[in-house]
């Protein structure tokens, strides 16, 4: 295939020209090309990869033909992109595809390569530092590449915004200017392609929401992305609806506009994308919870919470689970080669008088090692079940007790209303409670006790600390800032709280 083709196949790629593609396909003789590319149309336009399962990828990777590999190995690339489990895979294919085109100095395919990258890295990272380094390291070797094409300067400035967010979330006190410049470029980018103006409109809209808190004009943002994303029917766009209705409503519950933020929420519920996204559904419970909780419909409240809880419980047992299962196996790893070493040792010293004796030993340490764990597992599962019975059963008993009450009372016979407690902190035998109107209280008393008497959307961010979650603004690393720009530490147990 000659550069010239590779590069057109790209391009048409980049801007989603399908009928384009279609027709490179009944050109191309390379049939395990034509087969990547056939995977990459289907996928983009009806979100079907049955033209292409993994055991298929894996020995594709494996041909060898130095006119077409880098151009393949983009494409698997690609395709290993689209699961979460699979971008360590995605990652390693694109680094040896731009090995290779450096070694063949191919600076369009050195772009193309620097692009995907950087887009997987955003998907694969949380902004950890080292991550963030390399972002910076491909970042200015991409720009050193970049023509003055539309396209090429819309995606670097969306790679930009990326890359400047995550870094003002590790420090929201840095120079915004060079995020404000990316984010003209992608407006001015975006006006003549639907597509990549949704992109702008929910980015935008993100940053809005998060960075800026002006949450009338992130809903608008979100509005716009969303409707211009129901005129377009690719898959690839499709599936980002829900998600961007998502922040929608997000938006609108931030605003107080319960009513509103309601019907969304529980329209996704029963979205098709959100079907299988267990954790996406525990977050929309969650949000319904806490919409119906400040409108005091306490009957739905109580049942948004129950669902998330239930959901959060399976997702925590499946992760312990995991954890255990792979302690046991390398338990047993263990103790089977503890068993079979030492029956070795005894085998060679009793080699001659014993030597029927050695396999039948080693059956039966096997079939009692198995056994034992099955009735190790029976146990460990009996006590789980009645634990967790027992833990639900005092969850529902104290959210039952919890839902009628809108106050508490101090030892100092002082009421505080539950909607104005901001955060409550222990200061040796004494606990002082913090509210909304800027007042303060001192009482003797214990964190724990007070914490039985609050509602679920209280959470103990520190031995010290119980904070409103309704009044963070903010969540960082090693603290939440409350709406007030106080900062309340959050300590390592209690992290899972807010990930």
């Amino acid at each position: 295939m000659q550069p010239f083709m590779e590069e057109s196949i790209i391009e048409a790629l980049n801007h989603f020209r399908f009928n384009e593609l279609e027709r490179y396909q009944i050109v191309i003789s390379d049939k395990s090309l034509n087969l990547l590319l056939k995977n990459e149309i289907s996928w983009l336009r009806y979100g079907t990869k049955e033209v292409l399962d993994d055991s298929l990828a894996l020995t594709l990777t494996t041909l060898e033909d130095s006119k077409t590999s880098i151009l393949r190995k983009l494409l698997l690339g690609n395709h290993y992109s689209r699961s979460k489990a699979s971008h360590l895979k995605a990652l390693a294919i694109y680094k040896e595809a731009l090995k290779e085109a450096q070694i063949s100095e191919n600076r369009y395919l050195i772009k193309e390569l620097l692009f995907r990258l950087l887009f997987l890295l955003k998907q694969s990272s949380r902004g950890e530092d080292h991550i963030l380094a390399l972002n910076e390291e491909y970042i200015n070797q991409l720009e050193n590449l970049l023509k003055d094409e539309w396209i090429d300067q819309f995606r670097f400035a969306h790679l930009i915004v990326n890359n400047e967010m995550q870094k003002l979330e590790l420090n929201p006190n840095q120079d915004q200017e060079k995020i404000r410049e990316a984010f003209e470029t992608m407006r001015s980018g975006s006006t003549n392609n639907l597509i990549f103006s949704i992109s702008y409109h929910r980015l935008f809209g993100i940053y809005l929401e998060v960075f800026k808190k002006d949450y009338n004009k992130a809903c608008r943002q979100f509005s716009l992305a969303k409707n211009k994303a129901e005129k377009v029917l690719y898959y690839f766009i499709q599936k980002q609806i829900p998600e961007i209705k998502h922040s929608q409503a997000i938006v609108l519950f931030r605003l107080g506009e319960y009513n509103k933020a309601i019907p969304i929420f529980e329209a996704l519920l029963s979205d098709k994308h959100f079907e299988q996204n267990q954790i996406a559904k525990m977050y929309v419970n969650d949000w319904l919870f806490k919409c119906y909780e400040q409108l005091g419909n306490f009957k739905k409240a109580l049942y948004y919470f129950t669902t998330f809880k239930t959901i959060y419980d399976s997702l925590d047992r499946r992760k312990h689970a995991r954890l255990i299962l792979k302690m046991e196996n390398q338990n047993k790893m263990k103790e089977s080669k503890e068993a079979l070493e030492k029956l070795s040792k005894e085998n060679l010293s009793l080699q001659s008088q014993f030597y029927f004796v050695v396999p039948f030993a080693i059956g039966l340490v096997l079939i009692s090692l198995i056994l034992y764990q099955l009735y190790k597992k029976t146990q460990s599962k009996k006590i789980t079940l009645e634990f967790e019975k027992e833990s639900t059963l005092r969850e529902v008993q104290k959210l039952k007790q919890l839902v009628i009450k809108n106050h508490i009372i101090l030892k100092d016979k002082t009421k505080i209303y539950i909607n104005d407690l901001m955060y409550i902190k222990a200061e040796d035998k004494y606990i002082r409670v913090f509210t909304s109107d800027g007042k303060n209280h001192l009482v003797r008393g214990r964190l724990t006790d007070l914490e039985e008497q609050l509602p679920p959307n209280f959470i103990r961010t520190h031995r010290s600390y119980i904070t409103n979650r309704n009044f963070v603004k903010q969540i960082l690393s090693q603290f939440l800032v409350l709406t007030d720009n106080t900062e309340i530490p959050v300590s390592r147990s209690f992290k899972k709280y807010f990930k």
